[in-house]
């Protein structure tokens, strides 16, 4: 139910125009969400590139509607022809993972370049994994490492950790503790619990830092809190030294 709060919240300025919407949003009725939904659609339908994102989002999650990805795929596509962002990384997720048809990283790395470009850093992370991987492109370390770096440098946790591995195994990149610690940290701060416990296992074996088993413990004990099994017999390995 959450979902669909946050979802039609996020509609207001196409059902009122005013805040007041979210205010008596607990309130609606499924009736008037099926309003709401179809003053949406009626605007994508219209040609609006944000109702057409909107819709998509709508269909493809099911929200009050059966769940359809073909036509949240076609919605998208409408969005994504007329410029906009996150419908254009949405398509290219979409083709990436197969989820109307076969794979297809061609096609998604177009839609994630368009979106990367346009400064979306959730694309520039995805079409850096299609470079790191060689899908639908040749792989080229290089240039996944300066998509990740605009992503990790925005936020995204899932690039800071990638780019501390890269750097931390040293076997795509020359291997560097100090810039592997960098990202881990980022990613550790924004709870990833694999960056807290790979920094954990920097501290206990004084890879790139002094070898330190209280701050090891620390990484360790907020990684196993958070649910990671590893971390919690790292833990106790700790302790027990």
């Amino acid at each position: 139910m959450k979902a669909i709060l946050i979802l039609l919240c996020l509609m207001t300025p196409l059902l009122s125009g005013t805040d007041s919407f979210c205010a008596a949003i607990d309130n609606l009725s499924e009736d008037q969400i099926q309003k709401g939904i179809g003053i949406i659609e009626k605007k994508a339908e219209e040609g609006d590139a944000t109702a057409q994102y909107r819709i998509g989002v709508i269909y493809g999650k099911g929200f009050h509607v059966p769940k359809d990805k073909a036509k949240a795929f076609e919605w998208f596509r409408k969005a994504a022809e007329q410029g906009h962002a996150k419908a254009q990384f949405t398509l290219g997720i979409m083709l990436s993972n197969g989820e109307v048809g076969p794979r297809d990283y061609v096609e998604a790395r177009k839609w994630f370049e368009k979106a990367a470009a346009q400064g979306d850093p959730q694309a520039s992370y995805s079409l850096g994994l299609l470079y790191f991987h060689g899908r639908g492109v040749t792989k080229d370390v290089d240039k996944t490492r300066d998509l990740w770096e605009k992503a990790a440098n925005k936020g995204i946790k899932n690039a800071q950790f990638n780019l501390g591995l890269l750097y931390y195994n040293g076997k795509d990149v020359k291997q560097d503790y100090a810039k592997a610690r960098k990202w881990f940290e980022m990613a550790a701060a924004q709870n990833d619990t694999h960056a807290q416990m790979v920094l954990g296992l920097m501290y206990e074996g004084g890879e790139g830092v002094k070898k330190d088993l209280a701050t090891a413990r620390e990484w360790y004990d907020k990684a196993c809190k958070r649910g990671l099994k590893d971390a919690c017999k790292a833990l106790e390995r700790v302790n027990g030294q």
